[in-house]
């Protein structure tokens, strides 16, 4: 017997007010909550920037991250773990 056939017959007994074995439980659809990954891409691409710009030392000092946090809108750990 086909599932579709199976599924009316069952519809037609509950109808009918006659007990049937198969609960149709509609599959829930929810949509869980996830942060975002990643950093936008306007931020890393000015991240990216200043990194190019000092490719012979590529490391920012707290001048720099507290700078280029205001330029992107980052925090600061975010700027410094960027460049980590």
């Amino acid at each position: 017997m086909t599932r579709l056939r199976c599924m009316n017959q069952s519809f037609q007994k509950n109808k009918s007010g006659g007990n049937s074995n198969v609960d149709f439980v509609e599959p829930q659809q929810q949509h869980v909550w996830r942060p975002q990954r990643g950093l936008p891409e306007r931020s890393v691409a000015i991240l990216k920037a200043w990194l190019f710009e000092h490719f012979l030392h590529p490391y920012p000092t707290d001048t720099d991250k507290h700078m280029l946090a205001s330029q992107t809108g980052l925090s600061r750990n975010q700027v410094g773990v960027y460049f980590f």
